[in-house]
């Protein structure tokens, strides 16, 4: 199992959040498998800026190359795990990208 820390903007963050949205569609170029854990950070388009918040889900399915996702893509299953630790700072972002 590995780590993968991303950034999520406001609205799908919060649509996880919310159990509306259990799934990830993103570039396939981590080499993501099953089992694997994402770190979610919030991110603030109109900042440039991490908000602070993040969460850890679990890969719990992929699909690639099929049903209209191009070569080079994967859309992720996801399983909500918890709070990611409130210092993003723990997962390797630099202190002045997170706002105060």
């Amino acid at each position: 199992m590995r780590d993968h820390v991303l950034k999520c903007w406001p609205g799908p963050y919060a649509a996880m959040l919310a159990g509306e949205k259990l799934f990830e569609w993103r570039r396939d170029d981590r080499g993501y498998e099953l089992g694997d854990r994402l770190v979610l950070f919030e991110w603030d388009p109109s900042t440039e800026k991490y908000t602070g918040h993040g969460s850890y889900w679990i890969v719990t399915y992929i699909l690639r190359g099929r049903f209209a996702v191009p070569d080079g893509y994967c859309v992720m299953g996801l399983r909500r795990q918890g709070e990611a630790k409130a210092n993003p700072a723990d997962h390797g972002i630099p202190r002045g990208m997170v706002q105060r």
